[in-house]
């Protein structure tokens, strides 16, 4: 049993998926990559929110 013997499998499998997702055709290609973006903004946003609820209970706290 090689060391990096998981990593490489791992490598192979994600290499599978990106070739299927290229041979589908490119509408839904467009859709998962609009949906990928908004999830993003949408995580983004809603770290952002608690850090700055965090940031005003921590400047109460010091107060």
């Amino acid at each position: 049993m090689h060391k990096d013997a998981k990593p490489k499998s791992l490598g192979a499998r994600s290499d599978k998926i990106v070739v299927v997702t290229h041979t589908k055709n490119i509408e839904t290609l467009n859709k998962l990559k609009i949906l990928r973006r908004s999830i993003r903004r949408r995580i983004k946003k809603f770290v952002e929110h608690t850090c700055k609820k965090m940031l005003k209970v921590f400047a109460k706290d010091q107060n």
